[in-house]
């Protein structure tokens, strides 16, 4: 699919997709060495992460949202797409609830906090990997050739590694 949000040429929403995933992976990690330790700045740490990674999940939302329309409507990256979308979002939300329980004492999070950020964290891997997918088996992300139309996204068969031809199929 042609990628309409580009740095140097580049699809901009790989290269920034990272930068919240890793933040908010990392506040969990840091809450686990206060939880072990009982170091208050280790749980200060993993609250301001937290609050960044929310702050960058927004901003790659949106640049999701803004790639969204050119995806084929009844193409199967679309389908995983709605999917992905859903699934950060319901990852944002786990997170901001942790940040919530957690903004009058950041320095000492409750079982609640530590409860919704690690669903959080599972959830994110969940759709991590189906944004892998979306990426590196079905082609989001890279230009279309010059003579596909766009929007176009390579969607293989995982089975026959052939392209898969979802707009001519009936859905019953």
């Amino acid at each position: 699919m042609k990628n309409k949000t580009e740095i140097l040429r580049n699809p901009l929403r790989p290269l920034i997709v990272i930068f919240p995933f890793g933040l908010l992976a990392q506040s969990g990690v840091f809450g686990l060495i206060y939880h072990f330790s009982g170091h208050a700045t280790m749980a200060w740490i993993a609250y301001w992460m937290m609050a960044a990674g929310i702050v960058g999940g927004f901003l790659v939302a949106l640049s999701g949202l803004k790639d969204w329309p050119i995806i084929v409507v009844r193409a199967r990256p679309r389908c995983m797409g709605v999917v992905y979308g859903l699934g950060n979002i319901l990852v944002l939300l786990f997170f901001i609830g942790s940040c919530l329980r957690q903004r009058e004492a950041p320095d000492m999070p409750d079982a609640l906090a530590y409860l919704l950020a690690f669903i959080g964290m599972g959830l994110a891997l969940m759709t991590a990997g189906l944004g892998g997918a979306l990426i590196d088996r079905l082609g989001g992300g890279r230009h279309a050739d010059k003579n596909a139309p766009v929007g176009n996204v390579v969607a293989l068969n995982s089975l026959s590694h052939r392209q898969a031809n979802w707009t001519s199929r009936r859905l019953s």
